[in-house]
């Protein structure tokens, strides 16, 4: 889902003037996968920590929580 969304944002070539990254509205996620006995806490810590990773990597990218990794 994340790469449609990525795919859609890019095809509508908005224009972002205020940028100085891109002449063009880009879009960075970070996403992580729920397992059973997770607190939403942590969850959402993880999927923002990759958000983070993701603008820190050059924007518009998309970064998946290894689960097993982080949790």
């Amino acid at each position: 889902m994340a790469g449609r969304i990525q795919e859609n944002l890019a095809a509508s070539s908005i224009p972002h003037e205020a940028s100085d990254t891109a002449p063009w509205v880009t879009v960075s996620q970070g996403a992580a996968c729920w397992q059973e006995g997770m607190a939403l806490e942590n969850l959402i810590t993880l999927a923002d920590k990759q958000l983070y990773q993701s603008k820190n990597q050059g924007r518009n990218r998309i970064s998946m929580a290894e689960q097993n990794r982080f949790y």
